[in-house]
């Protein structure tokens, strides 16, 4: 198999794409979500990232009926955390890191799950192309069911 086309993933459609996933998996448990771009490239210029370079937060709520907080990031600082990886061809959900332990030895340890995406195009079989409607939201509702959120900083 020759190599994937990563440079052809386009933006908007894979934003699209990720957005609406998440979005129905947090309507569906009543949670909030945030789409940013990751830390690490802060200092790139938003008109150079690729989809690679942002992540979607699903915020569990504490109760169905509490409204949207100002600042959810500040005020949950326990989520859930989804990203593309291009070069591995997979989606990437950050969760739990309860059973290695908060505080301790195993406190740098992250717990992911991986996504492996592995649809190639059939009129450009080196084009990744974007799974069907219902796929990724099917995967991260069963790994947001089996996996609990990771309790990251609230600053």
């Amino acid at each position: 198999m020759s190599k994937l086309d990563l440079d052809s993933l386009a933006l908007d459609d894979w934003m699209t794409y990720i957005d609406t996933e998440v979005r129905e998996v947090c309507i569906s448990k009543q949670w909030q979500q945030q789409i940013r771009r990751k830390w690490t490239v802060r200092e790139k210029p938003v008109s150079a990232s690729a989809i690679d370079d942002y992540e979607w937060k699903l915020i569990p709520t504490l109760e169905p009926t509490t409204p949207p907080q100002p600042d959810i990031a500040e005020y949950f600082g326990t989520y859930y955390v989804l990203n593309l990886e291009r070069l591995n061809a997979r989606f990437v959900l950050q969760h739990d890191t309860f059973r290695v332990g908060i505080v301790g030895p195993a406190w740098e340890v992250t717990t992911y799950s991986y996504i492996q995406i592995g649809a190639i195009s059939e009129e450009t079989p080196t084009r990744l192309r974007i799974p069907q409607r219902g796929w990724l939201r099917d995967h991260v509702r069963t790994l947001t069911d089996r996996f609990g959120p990771n309790q990251f900083s609230a600053t």
